[in-house]
């Protein structure tokens, strides 16, 4: 959508989500007055959705930093700490783990873009049904 169509859509009382691809009314977007028209760029539903996935990356990163260290503990035990670790040790735990950090990103990410395709769903029903 060119920026000439997204201001002709502002001046009639709509704007468009570049996330959900759907041209919504403007109450259905935050505002926010460090832009331009002062309204964010994203409509409610994306950006909530944005933010669950955004939370949800935290959580599994740190989800992961955990067990990196529980995995390092063993290596910590009677050793001094200020000598570094085994390089090819610390590639395998890394590399591990680091699997497990991708599926967990995967799963995590089907369920996010099966909860955009709800919200756009129940959006144009909703519209459809009452207006």
């Amino acid at each position: 959508m060119t920026h000439k169509e997204q201001e002709a859509l502002f001046q009639k009382g709509y704007k468009h989500c570049p996330q959900c691809k759907v041209v919504k009314e403007l109450n259905d977007f935050y505002n926010n007055k460090n832009t331009k028209h002062g309204k964010a760029t994203y409509c409610k539903i994306c950006h909530k959705q944005k933010k669950l996935m955004s939370q949800g990356r935290q959580m599994l990163k740190n989800e992961l930093m955990e067990r990196r260290m529980e995995a390092l503990e063993p290596y910590d035990k009677g050793k001094d700490t200020s000598q570094p670790y085994n390089k090819e040790s610390m590639k395998r735990v890394y590399a591990h783990h680091s699997m497990e950090f991708r599926d967990g990103l995967l799963i995590f990410g089907a369920i996010y873009f099966s909860f955009i395709a709800l919200g756009v769903v129940g959006y144009v029903i909703g519209k459809l049904i009452y207006g």
